[in-house]
């Protein structure tokens, strides 16, 4: 139902990370459902870990604007 073209994760200083996942509906219609989230380091002695808090998600359809907030699970 939902192919992925493309996974992507990028990190920006000093603590930005974004996620993107663009997929095909039904193979036809194109669309990306984008994450926006900070990081901040584990408490001391917990190894080299982050932790990543992030935005709701956007999702975006036919390379429209995201205007659509998908809903999240918490």
């Amino acid at each position: 139902m939902f192919r992925t073209t493309k996974l992507e994760q990028n990190l920006y200083e000093p603590n930005v990370v974004v996620n993107k996942v663009a997929f095909r509906f039904l193979s036809v219609l194109p669309g990306m459902v984008t994450l926006k989230g900070t990081l901040s380091p584990e408490p001391e002695g917990q190894g080299t870990w982050v932790r990543a808090s992030f935005e709701k998600p956007k999702l975006s359809l036919l390379g429209l604007p995201a205007l659509v907030r998908v809903h999240s699970f918490s």
